[in-house]
C-alpha cells in the first residue's frame, strides 16, 4: 500500500492512498522544539460512525535530556514502559550504524 502525506509534512498531515481514501492523521501540538516536550495523536476513520476517529496512538517527545515514548493499546504485553503499552521511540527506530549506512 502506497501513502501519501497531504500536506508533505510529517508533523500536522493526513496519510491518504493512492486512490483517495483517508487511512491515518497525525496531528502534533506546539512547540515542536528539542527543549519543550509536545505531542502528536495518531488517528484513523473509525469502522463504526463515519464521522468520528479513532485514536491508534499518541507520541510524547521528550524535551531536552527526556526520552520520547509512543503509548497504545497496539503494545499489549510489552513491558518497557508505562504498565506494557508504551514503547522508547529509539527502541522502534533502526539504524546500522551512527551515520545511517
Amino acid at each position: 500500500m502506497e501513502l501519501y502525506l497531504i500536506p508533505n509534512d510529517p508533523v500536522n498531515t493526513t496519510l491518504i492512498t493512492s486512490d483517495g481514501y483517508l487511512r491515518y492523521s497525525v496531528r502534533t501540538s506546539r512547540p515542536l522544539s528539542s527543549l519543550r516536550a509536545c505531542s502528536s495523536i495518531i488517528q484513523r476513520p473509525s469502522v463504526h460512525d463515519n464521522n468520528e476517529h479513532e485514536t491508534l496512538g499518541e507520541i510524547t517527545w521528550g524535551g531536552l535530556g527526556r526520552h520520547s515514548v509512543i503509548h497504545s493499546d497496539l503494545f499489549k504485553g510489552r513491558a518497557d514502559v508505562a504498565g506494557g503499552k508504551a514503547v522508547r521511540v529509539k527502541d522502534l527506530l533502526w539504524k546500522i550504524n551512527r551515520f545511517g549506512k
